[in-house]
């Protein structure tokens, strides 16, 4: 997909720019409440299901970067939007960290389960 310029308007004054990057938020926060709601039962169930949370908390972080470049591009755009939009980024990217360190621990879990059952991992 790409994106509208920032200053591209639609017929009614808003911005376009703006409209794909709420978009994009709006898919990431849909996939991630179906995420949170789900339960995985095994170890390596947990491990796909972190492995794919982190997928969907970097693809936020992308949108709040995207956000955070035209923030920090737009002289109108007050101090306070800017941290916000900073602050956003770097929750969305720690969630990141997080959940690759959960799914690699899962995945360690996973792994002594099976060599105590004597699967080849």
């Amino acid at each position: 997909m790409t994106t509208p310029g920032v200053n591209a308007v639609d017929a009614r004054g808003r911005s376009l720019f703006l409209d794909v990057v709420l978009a994009g938020l709006d898919r990431t926060t849909a996939a991630l409440s179906d995420l949170y709601a789900r339960r995985p039962g095994t170890a390596a169930e947990q491990a796909a299901h972190a492995r794919r949370l982190a997928e969907v908390h970097r693809r936020r972080a992308r949108w709040w970067a995207v956000l955070e470049r035209s923030a920090t591009d737009r002289l109108e755009t007050h101090r306070i939007h800017r941290l916000a939009v900073i602050e956003a980024r770097a929750a969305a990217d720690e969630q990141v960290r997080f959940w690759i360190d959960s799914a690699r621990s899962w995945e360690a879990t996973a792994a002594r389960k099976r060599a105590g059952r004597g699967e080849a991992a």
